[in-house]
């Protein structure tokens, strides 16, 4: 997937909602693949309080949250077009994030990374790109 180069993004030939979409699939991609390379990193040793396992699950809860921002302003019609990305577990998640919710926990942070981002890779390096775009209306919570 080629991504428009700098100031291409509301010319002329290239319109905005188009390079929206395309900017936040390559986003959810980078963000998925940094998650997936700071769970190479043994968790059990940085898991304790201590300032590496807070820089760690900080830095899950990062991509993470990125991850699902991005996916929840993606559109309705590009998720109807990518059925295989769990939609309605991102958009859980990109709220309870959102919102500051205690209840997510670095367990499911990392189990959301695993079970949700990493197969995403893949899936969004694969997207189909629908004709029509409306970007930025189809996450409607939060």
């Amino acid at each position: 997937m080629a991504l428009p180069g700098p100031g291409r993004g509301g010319g002329d030939a290239t319109p905005m909602v188009e390079y929206d979409r395309e900017a936040r699939v390559a986003t959810m991609v980078e963000a998925a693949q940094d998650a997936d390379t700071i769970l190479r990193f043994d968790y059990v040793r940085y898991s304790d309080d201590n300032t590496y396992g807070t820089m760690y699950r900080r830095s899950i809860k990062n991509c993470v949250y990125e991850f699902c921002e991005n996916g929840n302003k993606i559109g309705k019609a590009f998720e109807n077009a990518n059925p295989r990305l769990e939609w309605p577990r991102i958009r859980r998640m990109r709220k309870d994030l959102a919102h500051n919710y205690p209840t997510v926990s670095p367990e499911e942070l990392r189990a959301f990374a695993e079970g949700v981002m990493r197969p995403s890779i893949r899936r969004l390096r694969r997207a189909e790109y629908p004709a029509t775009d409306d970007s930025d209306h189809g996450g409607s919570e939060g």
